[in-house]
């Protein structure tokens, strides 16, 4: 795709850094992206002092109770389809789908009994927003999932068995309608994502004190599965115009809007401070005094280590472990690591923030306990970050001082947000370049490569001051098989599959539209 343009970046991305920058995705819409800079220095405009409104901490959305969708609503049609969603869930999902990325993680690892409840999740509108510039269509619903008893649902590692008790879940689920034309099918295309990590928690019964693991390192696994198929960058995509064979039509959706749709812009940010705190002690100190460290309490630690968590969609970003050094500063932080994330959402994804305690005890599964979280709005960031004046994050569990008052930790962050444009610029100072490549497919492989996994690297190669070659990205491992191209395309019919007529106008659209045909 035509490189995309950062403006007003205070600085560039030259050094080994630059390339440790945003995520990927492969196959099918997953997303190489390799920021290099094209000019280096810093805007000498004096920073106004910015301050944030409050940001929220890690805090469930208020449910309704079980059974009070009417006929009709929203929740209504929720509890009527449960039957049918709990049953593919159980078996397509959890069976099919996560079961064996779980026992890729921990050998052995497996699900015994899969039973949801007859409880449904519950399902309420929050909002609904229209992009004038593409014509895409936003709805936005909360969903929350407390199956309470109801729920029948193990895991067994060897004769081990453990019950999962107290299931909570709860996330921001969008349906995106891409390309939104005055033709039918009025919407061409659908994505369904979740805008950001959702919160899952559950507690383990039965003979769980021997699995060689935590339900927060469960959780982890779980989250991470999620991650990777159903939060931004990641979707769910529906090609409907090529379901209704719409392939004559001179505006029938590219594949790559629906796939590939390029990002809003580029987060900057860095965790200077945690504001109340002096010490990775401290901060254990004061997580003890919590319920929930009192509860998962285990011997002192000498030397805590504790480290940040950021998170933008399925991106993930972790600061250095801080530990005795952090002590000769007198302050919690990290100001000299600075993390980008490619933002698909302003309006709707956050940055999500953890502090976590480091697991130097484990031998089998390393366990890092989060001891406090919160998020604030990517929408706020944007127009309110600056690269030297500090704004105030809060996070989630209350500290007692020693006079007796209460207060949470505040985390202090600095930085930017670029947006990104595909237009030329007329001053092309202080610009930065992305360069955004999408990997659809990899084709002629033998036949002895079938059933094997690969995946694609992207180096970077030549250039000024750049030295030896150097890796920009990396996507995820697949597996290579025989018609492997049309299922990884979601709905995206080969041409095989078509009769001639549709083939001559699909054709004749692509060469309409510049492309060049190969033999």
């Amino acid at each position: 795709t035509a490189p995309m343009v950062a403006s007003g970046i205070p600085h560039g991305f030259m050094g080994t850094q630059s390339w440790q920058q945003p995520g990927t995705r492969l196959d099918g819409g997953q997303r190489f992206d390799a920021p290099f800079a094209t000019h280096s220095g810093r805007h000498s405009a004096p920073m106004p002092p910015m301050s944030m409104p409050p940001a929220g901490v890690m805090q469930q959305p208020p449910l309704m109770a079980a059974g009070h969708g009417e006929d009709g609503s929203l929740q209504g049609v929720v509890d009527a389809l449960w039957p049918a969603l709990r049953g593919a869930i159980e078996q397509d999902v959890l069976r099919n789908g996560l079961e064996p990325k779980l026992a890729a993680k921990v050998p052995g690892l497996r699900f015994g009994s899969i039973s949801l409840g007859d409880r449904p999740p519950q399902m309420s509108f929050s909002r609904i927003s229209m992009s004038s510039q593409d014509s895409n269509l936003n709805l936005a619903f909360d969903i929350g999932f407390r199956p309470g008893s109801s729920i029948n649902i193990s895991v067994g590692l060897g004769p081990i068995r453990a019950t999962l008790c107290e299931l909570t879940f709860f996330g921001r689920l969008c349906v995106c309608a891409v390309g939104v034309t005055p033709r039918l099918p009025v919407v061409p295309g659908l994505k369904i994502f979740f805008s950001s990590l959702p919160e899952l928690t559950f507690s383990f019964g039965g003979v769980a004190a021997a699995l060689p693991f935590s339900p927060e390192k469960l959780q982890g696994f779980v989250k991470q599965v999620i991650g990777d198929h159903m939060v931004l960058p990641h979707s769910l995509n529906v090609h409907i115009d090529t379901i209704v064979r719409n392939f004559h039509r001179a505006d029938f959706l590219d594949y790559h809007v629906l796939h590939s749709p390029a990002p809003s812009g580029i987060l900057h940010v860095s965790v200077r401070s945690v504001e109340g705190l002096s010490s990775p002690q401290a901060l254990v100190d004061a997580y003890a005094a919590t319920p929930a460290g009192r509860e998962g309490s285990s011997r002192p630690l000498s030397d805590p280590a504790v480290y940040c968590v950021l998170r933008v969609g399925a991106d993930k970003r972790t600061t250095e472990s801080c530990g005795r050094g952090c002590k000769q500063h007198h302050v919690l932080g990290w100001p000299g690591e600075e993390f980008g994330f490619m933002v698909d959402s302003v309006v709707e994804q956050d940055l999500q923030i953890e502090l976590a305690l480091e697991d130097r005890d484990s031998m089998l599964v390393r366990c890092d306990r989060t001891l406090a979280k919160g998020f604030t709005p990517l929408l706020l960031l944007k127009d309110q970050l600056r690269p030297n004046v500090p704004i105030r994050v809060p996070l989630a569990f209350p500290m007692t001082s020693q006079d007796g008052s209460h207060h949470t930790p505040i985390v202090m962050l600095t930085g930017f947000f670029a947006p990104l444009t595909s237009q030329p610029l007329a001053t092309p100072d202080g610009v930065s370049w992305v360069l955004q490549v999408t990997v659809d497919c990899a084709i002629g492989l033998s036949a002895q490569c079938e059933g094997r996994k690969f995946h694609v690297r992207a180096r970077l190669t030549g250039g000024a001051g750049m030295g030896s070659t150097m890796e920009a990205a990396r996507s995820h491992s697949k597996l290579a098989g025989r018609n492997e191209v049309a299922k990884a395309r979601l709905l995206n019919a080969s041409l095989e599959g078509l009769r001639w007529s549709e083939v001559k106008d699909r054709i004749k659209l692509l060469r309409d539209r510049g492309a060049r045909l190969s033999p």
